[in-house]
């Protein structure tokens, strides 16, 4: 008996430990993507306590294995119907709309740095191009300013290719956020989503039971 309580205490003991340093904690992640002819990729590290604990994801932006990737969704997507897609964001989103800004809000950005190089074989499209995607970079700065806080200004560097076709870009993006808030936004969408799915659940049984009742 006495064991057993010293096991259950060591336990909750542990759980306190592990909420604190939650608590307390800080999530760095880095975003590096590069886009060129001969190299495609997105690396993700994710850090904690300087460096002390990382977590690095290297995802390959290959013509094949983007496909595979497509596919599996695709199969996902298939157990629910378009409407009802839209049904479920819909509904999570108006429950957390309100978490979702003020935790987009504690979303720091130390560092974005964009270099885009865009060519369409046609100097007089590139240019009209590139004048489009100037007015993107300028709406996406306004809204990292309006929904996030940036603690540096963002660089966006575009460089048109009047000679040749080509798309590249090579990106990095820092950004931190506290674990805890990280975690209870996570917890609340989840919440919000299975909330929706009983919705969606319990109009479908209603509706088989008017069909069943008008048949």
């Amino acid at each position: 008996m006495l064991l057993a309580l010293k096991i259950i205490g060591g336990l909750i003991l542990l759980v306190i430990l592990f909420v604190f340093v939650i608590m307390i904690t800080t999530l760095k992640v880095r975003v590096h993507i590069i886009y060129t002819q001969s190299h495609r990729e997105v690396n993700i590290k994710f850090s904690i306590w300087k460096n002390l604990i990382q977590f690095k994801y290297n995802m390959p932006l290959e013509d094949e294995k983007v496909e595979v990737r497509f596919d599996k969704l695709e199969k996902m997507r298939r157990k629910y119907s378009v409407r009802e897609q839209l049904d479920l964001l819909i509904n999570t989103y108006s429950q957390t709309h309100t978490s979702i800004k003020r935790f987009l809000k504690d979303v720091k950005i130390s560092y974005i740095n964009v270099q885009l190089s865009i060519g369409t074989s046609n100097p007089a499209l590139t240019g009209i191009s590139s004048g489009f995607l100037y007015g993107i970079v300028g709406l996406v700065e306004n809204l990292l300013e309006q929904l996030t806080t940036v603690l540096s200004k963002p660089v966006f560097v575009l460089s048109p290719n009047f000679n040749h076709k080509a798309i590249e870009c090579e990106s990095i993006i820092r950004f931190s956020v506290s674990l805890r808030k990280l975690c209870l936004i996570g917890l609340k969408i989840g919440r919000a989503v299975l909330m929706s799915r009983k919705v969606q659940k319990g109009k479908k049984k209603i509706n088989i039971h008017i069909k069943e009742a008008s048949s």
